[in-house]
C-alpha cells in the first residue's frame, strides 16, 4: 500500500529537515516510512493544489502569523495567497482533513486567532517546565506507545494552551513528592494537593464530519510522545 501523503508548509523548508526527515518513531513496523512528505514553500504553488489528498498539511504558527492579521510583527512575501489559502485550510478540515500546527515560534496570539476560521477556542496559556498526564480525552484518543510514554507522568517545558473540555491531551499534574508538605500544612492546615491545571501542550479539535480536526502541538521539546501523537493522528487511528 501506498504511503500517505503529508504536506510540510513553511517559509523555509527547515520545518520536515529538522523534526521528520529522519525520525523512526514515523516508520512503521518494517522501518519504512509510513508517510510520503511533500515539502514547500510559500503558498502560490498550494493553493490551487488537490488538497484532499494529504493525510494532513502541516504547517507553524510563524507562517499562519500573517494571514491571521499579525503582519505587523511578521511578514509575508506573498499575502494574498496566504490568506487563500487560510480559507482554503479551514474547508480543508471541515471536508475531513487534518491540519496540524506546529507551535516553532512561539506566535501566543495564532491559537486565539484560529477561531474565526476553525470554530477552535484555544487561548494561549504560558511557557514553562511542568509534569503533565495525559487526560480522560487523551487516554481515550491515543493507545498503545503514546500512552506507554506518557505515563505516568510526561516532564517537558512546553507552549501551553487553555481549552475546551475534551480537547486538551494533557494537563498538568502535581505530585505530593514535589512539595514540601510539613511547611504547607504548618501555613495551611486544610492544605491539600493542588488537582490538576488545565492547561495542554497538545490540543484537538475536530471540524466538520467525523475524521475532520485541527491540532496545535507545542514544539519546545519534540520528543516520542509528540511523535506517537502525530503519527496516530495522520493515520486517522486516534480520530475514530
Amino acid at each position: 500500500m501506498a504511503a500517505k501523503k503529508i504536506l510540510f508548509l513553511d517559509t523555509e523548508p527547515w520545518l520536515f529537515e529538522a523534526y521528520f526527515e529522519k525520525n523512526e518513531a514515523l516508520n512503521d513496523e518494517n522501518g519504512k516510512p509510513r508517510f510520503e512528505a511533500d515539502v514547500r514553500e510559500g503558498t502560490a504553488s498550494v493553493c490551487d493544489a488537490h488538497l484532499q489528498q494529504y493525510a494532513a498539511i502541516v504547517t507553524t504558527d510563524g507562517y499562519l502569523a500573517a494571514p491571521l492579521g499579525l503582519e505587523e510583527n511578521y511578514t509575508c512575501d506573498d499575502l494574498p495567497n496566504a490568506k487563500r489559502f487560510l480559507s482554503r485550510l479551514a474547508a480543508y478540515a471541515e471536508a475531513g482533513g487534518l491540519v496540524v500546527i506546529f507551535a516553532s515560534e512561539g506566535v501566543f496570539e495564532v491559537p486565539r486567532l484560529l477561531g474565526p476560521h476553525f470554530g477552535t477556542e484555544w487561548v494561549f496559556a504560558a511557557y514553562s517546565a511542568e509534569k503533565f498526564a495525559l487526560t480522560e480525552a487523551g487516554e481515550r484518543m491515543f493507545s498503545g506507545r503514546v500512552l506507554q510514554e506518557a505515563t505516568p507522568c510526561y516532564h517537558e517545558k512546553h507552549n501551553m494552551l487553555s481549552t475546551p473540555e475534551g480537547e486538551g491531551m494533557f494537563h498538568i499534574k502535581h505530585f505530593e513528592k514535589d512539595f514540601d508538605v510539613e511547611f504547607e500544612r504548618e501555613e495551611d492546615p486544610n492544605w491539600t494537593l493542588p488537582r490538576p491545571t488545565k492547561r495542554t501542550p497538545v490540543a484537538v479539535h475536530r471540524c466538520g464530519n467525523n475524521l475532520g480536526a485541527i491540532a496545535y502541538f507545542s514544539c519546545s521539546n519534540w520528543d516520542t510522545v509528540l511523535f506517537g501523537m502525530f503519527a496516530e493522528l495522520c493515520t486517522r487511528k486516534a480520530l475514530m
